[in-house]
């Protein structure tokens, strides 16, 4: 999120990320704080997504299981030591 003045000196607020981001211009600083203030607390309830709900989500995936035997193994193995450089991100194991 972030507040920022135009060259024509109005402020510009940006809330979110990708797909999900809002945009808005004001006249005053106060009113870009009280809108970015006010879409934060819209936000809360939004969870964001891990890369641990990432991975159970593609190993839980029909494109996992039409891989084949031996690489399923092998993928498992990686995706583990990969993750496991994320612990805060992910805490679940596959097996």
């Amino acid at each position: 999120m972030s507040i920022y003045q135009t060259p024509a000196g109005k402020w510009r607020v940006q809330v979110g990320s990708g797909d999900n981001r809002k945009t808005k211009v004001f006249n005053t600083k106060r009113e870009a704080d009280r809108w970015q203030v006010e879409q934060e607390k819209e936000r809360e309830g939004i969870s964001p997504t891990t890369w641990g709900d990432l991975a159970d989500d593609y190993f839980n995936s029909s494109r996992f299981f039409e891989k084949s035997e031996k690489t399923q193994p092998v993928e498992i193995k990686a995706s583990n030591r990969l993750l496991k450089y994320f612990p805060i991100l992910s805490t679940k194991q596959r097996v």
